[in-house]
């Protein structure tokens, strides 16, 4: 079925949809998913410090691969995101405000060429300290993502959640929870927390949060590090007032890190996308879904803390 006979459906329920009809928490957590990167969930073990900003600007680039039906095309996608964190330790527990903005430009050939797309998302955590070994953490945010001839305002989306966390000692540390997050023209959704950080040895490290990512300390100090990893992204955008995107991927990626400075490191990264599947939503129904071939993704990420 052509994408024509897509918008036929959506006009004849009275939408007009002015942008690209294909695409998409932080999630709860970005323009990712509720569990995803910006949270700060995944650092919920590392010490305290008095105040720290960090900002993490980077490009990802994702070339051209087909849909699953022909008569779509192929699609390439190009991202600039800009994660941020401002930390406050006090005796109570920590506090960690987070901030993430992020323009996606999506080409699609023969879907009326490019369309673009903004994401605003913020959140607070809260890790409170029971014991030397119980803690707790509870996190709640707003999402912002919509087409850019959209209304941002109309591609707002929350989140909460919370949980327990238990430190066995320095190297092993366990989080565990549940977070609700609305969706675009969708019911609400639960999904679990399970952040893990277990430093194996003095070179290799684990962590688990959406997904699971292992790295190598190569020169021993922190220096030159190594990553493997894979994370589920999922991300909503709105098309009119009434119509959403959703863009689902699995990114496996192989990174390095350089850490120049205290201050400032650079990591740069390739991998692939997989399990990649677009579609849109209108009126609370689903209008169609269209899977993507896997591609390849190349990206780069400084850290900068202040």
């Amino acid at each position: 079925m052509k994408i024509k006979k897509y918008l036929d459906i959506v006009s004849a329920r009275r939408l007009v949809i002015s942008t690209f009809g294909i695409v998409a928490l932080v999630g709860a957590v970005y323009a990712d998913d509720t569990t995803s990167g910006h949270s700060g969930i995944e650092d919920l073990d590392q010490p305290g410090v008095e105040q720290v900003l960090q900002v993490n600007p980077g490009f990802i680039y994702i070339p051209e691969a087909d849909f699953d039906n022909d008569n779509l095309g192929q699609l390439s996608i190009w991202r600039f995101n800009v994660p941020m964190s401002y930390t406050i330790k006090t005796e109570p527990g920590d506090i960690r405000i987070g901030g993430f903005y992020e323009y996606s430009e999506y080409d699609a050939d023969n879907l009326n060429g490019t369309h673009d797309f903004n994401t605003i998302a913020g959140n607070v955590l809260w890790k409170g300290h029971l014991n030397e070994e119980w803690g707790y953490f509870l996190l709640g945010g707003i999402n912002l993502s919509a087409a850019t001839k959209a209304a941002l305002s109309d591609g707002l989306t929350g989140m909460g959640g919370g949980g327990v966390h238990y430190t066995w000692n320095t190297n092993l540390s366990l989080g565990l929870g549940l977070a609700a997050a609305t969706r675009l023209e969708n019911n609400p959704t639960v999904l679990p927390i399970i952040a893990l950080n277990w430093q194996i040895n003095d070179r290799w490290n684990l962590r688990t949060l959406n997904g699971a990512t292992i790295t190598y300390d190569v020169t021993g100090d922190k220096k030159f590090l190594a990553d493997f990893g894979l994370n589920f992204q999922r991300r909503e955008y709105r098309l009119a007032h009434t119509a959403a995107m959703i863009d689902r991927a699995v990114m496996i990626e192989l990174g390095a890190t350089y850490r120049f400075t205290p201050q400032f490191a650079l990591r740069g990264f390739t991998g692939v996308a997989v399990a990649r599947n677009i579609g849109f939503r209108n009126r609370g129904n689903k209008v169609t879904d269209q899977d993507v071939d896997a591609a390849p993704i190349i990206g780069v990420r400084a850290m900068l803390t202040f």
